[in-house]
């Protein structure tokens, strides 16, 4: 959408996306910020630029404790960005399986959405019309595609394109941050005059960090392939329990036979003085 009110040029969307059928990659800041003018100016409107870095008359006391810059350039600013990154679980099923690990995951002072396997949102609004401050959003690109077509025809078509089978096949998925003006201003990138793509990567790296960078639980995974009886018996083991105060002698034996069929021996806890590889042998089993 351009819009101008004869005093301000507004263009908002996905810039990158004009005239593209698929949305799987986009473009970096500085080509967004061309493409935005290229558009302002085929309707007769100015492009988008820096303008000039001036010092402001007066700094508040609130933007002095936050760091704000006493900078400020003239020309335009950024109300709303986002910055997607794409990551390939190796099909679907393991896409839908880092969906569940995402859901059980916290951001911390933000809330959490989750939507079947599909996506996952943390800090985002609520209720339309509501300010975006900052969210992280992950979601399964395959399905999302699907979503956003509009009848049988439009579907088929997406289901037909090279686009939707890389995203299904390489188990697509994508985590993205979603930044309002308020937190933009905060970390001096409201003016594209500040805005770097280098500025962008740290800020996401830094805000994804909790959930990209936190060691994933494969507790569960090793678990799910068992009968459901020997579950609870290998999960109180993996956790330091000993299992013969758990279960009657025959259970005990009947559990310890079937369990060693997976790798597990649990003849004894596995937190025991003098057994200093067994933390490390679990742990390569359970990767």
């Amino acid at each position: 959408l351009l819009h101008s009110d004869g005093r301000n040029v507004r263009i908002s969307g996905n810039v990158g996306r004009l005239d593209r059928p698929d949305n799987l990659w986009n473009y970096g800041f500085e080509e967004t910020l061309a493409l935005a003018s290229f558009e302002a100016r085929a309707k007769g409107l100015p492009a988008f630029t820096h303008g000039q870095q001036i010092l402001r008359e007066t700094i508040s006391e609130d933007d002095r404790r936050k760091g704000v810059s006493p900078w400020k350039w003239t020309g335009a600013v950024v109300n709303e960005c986002h910055v997607t990154r794409n990551w390939y679980a190796g099909s679907d099923a393991l896409a839908i399986d880092i969906m569940r690990d995402m859901q059980g995951r916290r951001l911390a002072r933000v809330s959490k959405s989750a939507f079947g396997n599909e996506s996952v949102s943390f800090g985002m609004p609520n209720k339309k019309g509501q300010r975006l401050h900052r969210g992280v959003v992950c979601y399964r690109k395959g399905p999302e595609m699907l979503a956003h077509a509009k009848g049988d025809e439009a579907k088929a078509r997406v289901k037909a394109s090279e686009e939707f089978q890389l995203a299904m096949d390489c188990g697509l998925v994508r985590v993205e941050m979603k930044c309002g003006a308020l937190f933009l201003r905060g970390h001096n990138l409201r003016y594209t005059g500040d805005i770097t793509m280098a500025k962008l990567i740290a800020l996401y790296n830094r805000e994804t960090a909790p959930l990209l960078l936190a060691r994933s639980d494969n507790t569960v995974r090793l678990v799910s392939d068992m009968p459901r009886p020997l579950r609870m018996s290998a999960l109180a083991w993996i956790d330091g329990r000993d299992l013969r105060c758990l279960l009657s002698p025959a259970t005990f034996k009947r559990h310890r036979k079937a369990l060693l069929t997976f790798g597990l021996d649990v003849s004894e806890p596995r937190r025991v003085d003098g057994r200093p590889n067994a933390e490390d042998a679990l742990q390569r089993l359970l990767d």
